[in-house]
């Protein structure tokens, strides 16, 4: 009976433990206006459910290229994490991204001066 509760345990453990995953997100970023790729801008990556998207996450800065490439883990165990990005840039209104696909393009808006 102890050993069966034991295994038991054991196949729970792991099965909670096997749904955590990495994310990947590649996402460019270009100008509207200009349509050139956009360097520095501050990508910010959350993730999380019902709202409170400080599970985890990521963030860094776009490139000469406009690229920003990063990897993060996500919890699946009782349902796959939401992941929300925001794009901040001074000069240009933010830009928020709601589950997006592993690789993206995203267009920041000048803002009118």
């Amino acid at each position: 009976m102890k050993l069966l509760l034991y295994l038991l345990t054991l196949v729970i453990i792991f099965s909670i433990v096997a749904c955590e995953s990495q994310k990947q997100v590649f996402v460019t970023v270009y100008d509207t206006v200009s349509k050139k790729p956009l360097d520095s801008v501050h990508v910010v990556i959350k993730a999380g459910k019902n709202g409170d998207y400080s599970k985890s996450g990521s963030q860094g800065y776009t490139d000469s290229s406009g690229s920003f490439n990063t990897f993060f883990m996500i919890g699946c165990s009782f349902g796959c994490y939401d992941v929300l990005v925001e794009f901040h840039k001074k000069g240009y209104a933010l830009f928020t991204d709601f589950n997006p696909k592993d690789s993206s393009i995203v267009y920041l808006q000048p803002l009118v001066k």
